[in-house]
């Protein structure tokens, strides 16, 4: 009974110190922009593809970490320009063609000639967006460290 019981323990610590290896961050070099719109007004905010030589990814799921972060840095820059209440978000790949291919299908979205027929309405037709292009001379993205808690070490087990 001791016997198995001392078995169960060390293959559970096993197969938790396995889970607590694959769970450190890596850094890399990865693309991202940037998007803003309002639900109050139809102009919205588009910046770059722009190129981050430190980024902090998660070596499991390969989730940057921090993302809200970066999301941060846009709203705040927009609403030092005067442009208060932005819903912000950013796309981030490390291939630079995976994110200019969501980049052109976010912005064909909000760029399109819309089309009428018969003078009517269509239902999937959205209203005219008013597009803004962010250049990097006007915004640039900063690289963040993650935080404390969101560091993952693998730690030295005790015996």
């Amino acid at each position: 009974m001791k016997l198995s019981k001392i078995g169960l323990t060390a293959i559970a610590a096993t197969l938790l110190i396995s889970l607590a290896a694959q769970a450190k961050n890596e850094m890399r070099k990865a693309y991202v922009f940037g998007f803003a719109s309002s639900f109050n007004d139809s102009t919205v905010y588009i910046t770059d593809i722009q190129e981050l030589d430190s980024v902090w990814f998660t070596s499991k799921h390969h989730f940057l970490v921090s993302r809200e972060n970066y999301s941060y840095q846009l709203r705040d820059y927009l609403a030092n320009i005067g442009e208060q209440h932005r819903t912000c978000m950013v796309e981030y790949n490390t291939d630079p063609k995976k994110l200019e291919k969501a980049w052109n299908k976010l912005y064909s979205r909000y760029a399109h000639n819309q089309k009428k027929k018969n003078n009517q309405k269509q239902k999937s037709e959205l209203p005219p967006f008013q597009i803004k292009k962010l250049t990097r001379e006007q915004f640039q993205f900063q690289s963040v460290a993650p935080m404390d808690e969101a560091i993952e070490v693998e730690e030295p087990v005790k015996k």
